[in-house]
């Protein structure tokens, strides 16, 4: 009884489940002719296994800027913090030099040779604090295109390499002036500052000393920098001169770096005029006048000077173009079946050469920066035998 029951349920569990007692398994499922194909001839395709060495050399390129980019990193870091140590010793002993002067102890001379050891560390390590906010996206670069996501289209460059082509040049001339200089402050009273910042003045004989505002005076009067300073600062250290002549953005800087203190006072440049204030309460967006001094406006893009072509077979008297831009002189031939090539001219301003031009055509270029006149040679022969020459061609660049 006990057996039938067993069979009984064995039966009932093959019928549920849709499997017959004693049936072998089913075959494996057979591979599509199709996906084996595929696979065939992604492993075999010239054009993949071109694409997977591309993306191999990228990853590659990308590991070694990552390692340049560290090593940077640790090396300003550590630049940093040794220039803000010397700083912090010749402060020191710039405190100590000017009590001694005071006191006798020290010459003026001696007083000097400190102060332009502690402007010259200051300097330095205001570059390299600078660099590094720049390498970490923290500098001017970063402030300028924050959240624009700009986008570059660069078309095809023809047959110029890339730093003469006049329309990638004038392409990056522009992409400078939609923000990836930092400009600083733009108006009246800024762009009075900056075209007095560049004047060489004089502000007293060897071993004088002056104040700041003596020395606004003087650059009012010999430079036009007529803008208020606000607030007044007091006390302001006064410099000892050494009866040189220096732009008046070199004076600002000595008087500015005559503080006494490691994190003391900086001119800032506003749109009312110059502001001193302490480095830690400066406000964020304020621009430092010496960052001010360095950051030169743009110049509006030129438009650029065209190429003029010309067929080999169809000649003019005399080849013409605008100086800065360029002659093609095209030959029926492709670039890579040339056997020989070889261009010249007697003026040494204008330039002649071959190259590939579009659609791969061979091309003899000739280009010019500035107006002038020439007599261009060349000789091309390609792997055919054929050859295309002429002899002191006059050209000329209006």
């Amino acid at each position: 009884m006990r057996r039938r029951t067993t069979a009984s349920a064995l039966a009932a569990v093959a019928l549920f489940t849709g499997l017959s007692v004693g049936q072998p398994p089913a075959p494996p499922k057979a591979i599509d002719p199709t996906d084996a194909l595929i696979q065939k001839a992604l492993a075999n395709d010239p054009d993949v296994q071109v694409a997977r060495a591309k993306l191999a050399l990228a990853e590659a390129e990308v590991a070694k800027a990552r390692q340049a980019s560290v090593t940077r990193v640790i090396t300003l870091r550590d630049t940093v913090e040794q220039q803000r140590q010397a700083v912090g010793r010749l402060v020191e002993k710039l405190s100590f030099v000017e009590k001694a002067a005071k006191q006798g102890g020290a010459s003026r001379e001696d007083l000097l040779v400190v102060q332009e050891q502690v402007a010259s560390a200051r300097a330095a390590l205001e570059r390299a604090e600078i660099e590094l906010r720049l390498l970490t996206g923290d500098g001017p670069k970063a402030a300028a295109g924050a959240g624009t996501g700009l986008r570059i289209h660069i078309p095809p460059l023809g047959p110029l390499p890339p730093d003469q082509d006049p329309e990638v040049i004038r392409m990056l001339t522009e992409m400078i002036g939609q923000g990836l200089v930092r400009k600083g402050p733009s108006g009246l009273i800024p762009d009075r500052i900056r075209s007095a910042l560049d004047v060489k003045v004089r502000l007293g004989n060897k071993g004088d000393g002056i104040s700041l505002d003596a020395a606004m005076e003087v650059f009012k009067r010999e430079a036009g920098l007529d803008v208020s300073i606000r607030p007044t600062p007091s006390p302001m250290p006064r410099i000892v001169l050494a009866g040189e002549e220096l732009p008046v953005g070199a004076w600002f800087q000595m008087f500015q770096d005559h503080g006494g203190q490691r994190d003391g006072f900086a001119f800032y440049v506003r749109e009312y005029g110059l502001l001193v204030a302490y480095r830690q309460t400066a406000p964020p967006d304020a621009m430092t006048l010496t960052e001010f001094w360095r950051a030169r406006p743009v110049a509006a893009p030129q438009p650029a000077a065209k190429r003029v072509d010309f067929a080999h077979d169809n000649l003019p008297a005399v080849l013409k173009a605008k100086a800065g831009g360029a002659i093609a002189i095209l030959l029926p031939v492709k670039r890579a079946d040339v056997e020989s090539a070889k261009a010249t001219s007697d003026n040494p301003s204008v330039e002649a050469f071959v190259i590939g031009s579009t659609g791969d055509t061979a091309a003899i270029l000739i280009r010019s920066d500035r107006p002038g006149t020439a007599r261009v040679s060349w000789a091309v022969t390609d792997q055919a035998g054929r050859r295309f020459a002429k002899d002191g061609q006059p050209v000329e660049f209006e």
